[in-house]
């Protein structure tokens, strides 16, 4: 098992060249990439109520406390776009790991089988690095001045990634669950704009460089609350497994400040002859700002038979008018603006049986949803949207123990832009290994 995946990522990293350009992410602090996993990616994004025995989900902290086994989950992505707009088409391809992340429950479900007296309650944690934003385009644009000064040509480039590293806990008792994820954001950005005189001989040409760097400290609180309907068999109460139950889940995120550390250059250049000649007008480094993150909340409502089907919507509320970005970043566009955000899912699983010895398809999980979005940049007036349809598959596997284990498998093809300016057609997948494992604290028992 290591071997293939080793083998996967391999195979992504060589795909992920820096061939990405996603104009839109010159805008705000870039794309924002969200905390849903393969597995409620292949479902819309329904992160609010889905909870597992066997996966993570740290869209919602307070899902830590359904799980059952200790389980580790890798994945990566590539995508496959077409950029249309003014006329103009391009495609870009991208890829590379998305998140790593550990989750366990804190009491050894084979221990409390022989504890003469139970806790009562259910707790779990998880920690992880999953990607935060992503900053990625090179746009070109160029102006006719007329008279002396002719054409002038502006070059924008930026590059950057940020992370989130997140710890998390959560606890259960009677169906309700409440967790937290302690989260540290931190990354670096970088954007340039080089400014030509195109028509203009022996003219200067200006280049303004803005390196920021981000860390800082957010909190995620959720929780999450099981209702069952209908009461299945002594066995099944028992093993806690096929029961009818609605789930509802919520999430906030409270608005703060995330500290900034910036660099700015200036620089005056001119090339005579074939020589560069350049003269630094401004080099400015540490100053010391902050990013103000804004409120952001998610819920959902979900019906589910356990281990056989579940079905949810789930609604997203971004409060991104507020955000203020630092004022020593002056190389994107000084009217871009934010607005609120919000994005509505929907989608399912549905497992055959789970149990089957006999057909490997009837234990394979298959996942399927929808989404609509409205993205928080306004770019000349115009909102963005960003909506699509995604499936995948949960491909069961046995480890050591016979612990059920898992490649997950997930698609989406989508839209994001405005048909008044760029319009970005794409493909994505995902493929994800969630291994787990049921001896994490177990203690045993010499006589």
């Amino acid at each position: 098992m290591l071997w293939l995946i080793a083998m996967v990522f391999s195979t992504v990293a060589m795909i992920a060249q820096p061939q990405d350009n996603s104009p839109y992410s010159r805008f705000g602090i870039g794309n924002l990439l969200g905390s849903n996993f393969s597995v409620t990616s292949s479902m819309g994004g329904l992160g609010a109520t889905y909870q597992s025995y066997y996966d993570l989900n740290p869209a919602n902290p307070a899902s830590y406390s359904r799980l059952s086994y200790t389980a580790f989950d890798v994945g990566a992505y590539m995508k496959l776009a077409k950029l249309e707009g003014f006329g103009e088409k391009f495609g870009t391809q991208t890829g590379n790991l998305t998140y790593l992340a550990l989750g366990f429950p804190v009491f050894n479900p084979l221990n409390r089988l022989t504890q003469k007296k139970d806790v009562g309650y259910e707790w779990g944690m998880s920690f992880g690095l999953v990607p935060f934003s992503q900053v990625a385009y090179s746009v070109l644009d160029t102006l006719d001045y007329g008279g002396e000064i002719g054409n002038v040509q502006n070059t924008f480039l930026g590059e950057g990634q940020l992370y989130k590293l997140y710890f998390g806990s959560a606890w259960d008792f009677k169906g309700l669950s409440a967790g937290i994820n302690f989260n540290y954001i931190f990354g670096r950005n970088r954007y340039e704009r080089t400014t030509y005189f195109q028509d203009l001989q022996a003219s200067l040409f200006n280049n303004f460089k803005d390196e920021m760097n981000v860390s800082g400290f957010t909190t995620d609180i959720g929780i999450q609350y099981r209702l069952e309907l209908q009461k299945g068999t002594e066995e099944e109460e028992e093993g806690r497994k096929n029961k009818t139950e609605v789930l509802f889940g919520a999430t906030i995120t409270p608005p703060i400040g995330i500290r900034t550390n910036s660099r700015k250059i200036e620089i005056l250049a001119n090339r005579i002859s074939g020589d560069l000649y350049t003269d630094t007008l401004t080099n400015v480094q540490d100053i010391i700002q902050s990013v103000k993150m804004p409120l952001q909340f998610t819920g959902g409502v979900a019906l589910e038979k356990e281990l056989k089907w579940h079905v949810g919507i789930n609604y997203e509320y971004g409060g991104w008018s507020s955000y203020q970005r630092p004022s020593a970043v002056t190389t994107q566009t000084p009217t871009d603006s934010l607005t609120n955000s919000w994005k509505v899912s929907v989608g399912g699983q549905f497992i055959p049986d789970h149990r089957s010895y006999n057909s490997f398809l009837k234990r394979v999980r298959y996942r399927v949803g929808g989404f609509y979005a409205k993205d928080p940049r306004v770019v000349q007036g115009y909102e963005l949207n960003n909506y699509g349809i995604t499936f995948g598959f949960g491909l069961p596997i046995r480890l050591a123990r016979g612990v059920p284990s898992f490649v997950n498998l997930g698609f989406e093809f989508g839209r994001m832009g405005n048909e008044n300016l760029i319009q970005e057609n794409y493909f994505k997948t995902t493929v994800a290994f969630t291994l787990n494992d049921n001896l994490w604290f177990y203690k045993r028992k010499y006589k």
